[in-house]
């Protein structure tokens, strides 16, 4: 795929973005957060209601008021990076409605923000769900992140912990077998392999290597 939506530069909304990205693939109908966000950064001054408005506080960095209730972008070099990460948030929605998701809960809002190329929010929506388990179940969930942690490295030209990162997912994930908790494991590892050797030789991110699926086992 192409290289993935840049990150904002302030984690402050970087993870309040993953946040509402997150929330409105958990339940559909939450999805007026990112519909506003993306009003306001892309719009040339948005009216929101009070209480839509106070849905951005956790943007208060990057949103300023206007007159008459309008909120405009507070800053072109930050919010520029928001905008691609909307866009790219509000396809995969569009996606995982019509190819319903094979794998439950977090695991399949993963494969799909995987599939689009939001790997922070990957690493976001599983290591929630990762601080509660324990044993085989919480090493898969942790093999998972860190494919999802080494492909963002990758992005953002940072090969060497790219090559740690799959690497030491490959040592957690190979042992459960080629499927385990409804994962296909072999396949997901074997996706893997080209993204590897790109990380490995330091190379460019590559346009036409297809991304690692997070699927279910058949």
């Amino acid at each position: 795929m192409t290289r993935p939506p840049p990150i904002s530069r302030s984690r402050a909304a970087r993870d309040a973005l993953a946040a509402v990205i997150i929330e409105a693939f958990e339940a559909p109908a939450s999805t007026a957060p990112l519909e506003d966000l993306t009003a306001v950064l892309v719009g040339d001054g948005v009216v929101l209601a009070p209480e839509r408005a106070a849905r951005l506080t956790p943007f208060v960095s990057l949103v300023r008021g206007g007159e008459g209730g309008a909120l405009l972008p507070a800053c072109d070099v930050e919010h520029g990076p928001l905008v691609q990460r909307l866009r790219c948030a509000r396809t995969a929605l569009t996606t995982a409605h019509v190819h319903p998701r094979a794998l439950p809960g977090a695991l399949g809002i993963a494969a799909v923000l995987l599939a689009a190329g939001l790997f922070f929010e990957v690493h976001e929506v599983l290591e929630r769900e990762w601080r509660t388990l324990a044993g085989a179940r919480r090493r898969c969930h942790q093999g998972l992140i860190q494919i999802a942690v080494g492909l963002h490295h990758l992005a953002h030209r940072n090969p060497k912990s790219a090559v740690r990162l799959f690497a030491t997912a490959r040592e957690k994930l190979a042992p459960l077998g080629p499927s385990y908790a409804q994962v296909d494991i072999a396949g997901l590892l074997a996706g893997c392999e080209g993204w590897e050797r790109v990380a490995s030789e330091g190379l460019e991110w590559p346009d036409t290597l297809p991304l690692p699926v997070l699927r279910a086992a058949t």
